[in-house]
């Protein structure tokens, strides 16, 4: 959240690049452990990339996986 300040009967003004920049994140929490898995990424959000997540996580854990997806397509 961030604030902006102006005199009295004046519109504050703030300068933007106009340009929209945004940081997606694929994440997944280990039930068992609470251990903490998470992958940023400026790119678009796509199959490929998701699937690509989901194996290195895989790699990374011996333990059974209960995928919840959330407003997913």
């Amino acid at each position: 959240m961030s604030y902006t300040w102006a005199r009295r009967g004046q519109q504050p003004t703030v300068p933007t690049s106009g340009k929209r920049k945004a940081y997606k994140v694929w994440g997944f929490i280990e039930y068992f452990s609470g251990a903490f898995f998470a992958q940023g990424q400026t790119d678009k959000l796509n199959s490929e990339g998701y699937q690509a997540f989901i194996r290195a996580v895989l790699k990374r854990t011996k333990r059974p996986v209960i995928l919840v997806q959330e407003g997913a397509k």
